[in-house]
């Protein structure tokens, strides 16, 4: 059913007509979470990733009269975006030879809620240790600290967390499970910010 709609926004965006404009706040609503989530594993800093959802959805534009109605909608968009990663490390390697940026403080201000920005100072200091302690682990464990981004910080449900990955809620489950694990080694250095409970 959600590939038949998909189909549908798509034809809507060839034809250029009265729906096109929907049709693609349509799309960007249904995939930009996941492509971000994405583009966040593989390294790049906040600007670029925006830089490259506007390709990716300029390219579907642009591409959509030519979209093969025998394909899923799905796999042609991950197609789209995943070539214009393998350009943009190219551009990169070509340039000057430098790794991508690592996720730093300004994607950690970007994940940060208005409910965290609101806390307490004490409770700022743990989540910000914990954000960092997660951008770590992303550097050896970049799958499980992805799927414990979307989990925790974006609030996807173990569901969303299944279809992002591929497979079922249970795996996304046990998944998770193990990666909580991991990510308790690298969340040590936060001890000392954690509240007293007897106080």
């Amino acid at each position: 059913m959600q590939d038949q709609q998909e189909a549908l926004w798509l034809q809507q965006l060839a034809r250029n007509g009265r729906d096109a404009n929907a049709a693609l706040r349509a799309l960007t609503l249904a995939y930009n979470k996941r492509f971000l989530a994405f583009l966040w594993q593989r390294g790049f800093s906040a600007e670029r990733r925006d830089d490259l959802l506007q390709e990716v959805w300029t390219a579907v534009v642009r591409g959509a009269a030519g979209f093969d109605v025998g394909r899923t909608p799905s796999s042609w968009l991950w197609k789209i975006l995943r070539n214009k990663v393998a350009d943009a490390l190219r551009q990169y390697i070509d340039k000057d030879r430098k790794t991508l940026s690592d996720s730093d403080e300004a994607v950690l201000d970007e994940a940060e809620g208005q409910a965290w920005r609101q806390g307490s100072p004490p409770r700022l200091a743990l989540d910000r240790c914990l954000r960092e302690a997660l951008d770590a682990m992303k550097a050896k464990h970049p799958k499980e600290a992805v799927a414990l981004y979307l989990r925790h910080l974006e609030n996807w449900t173990a569901q969303q967390v299944a279809e992002y990955r591929g497979g079922t809620a249970q795996a996304a489950r046990e998944f998770l499970s193990q990666a909580r694990r991991k990510f308790a080694n690298f969340a040590e250095r936060c001890q000392h910010l954690l509240p007293d409970p007897h106080r």
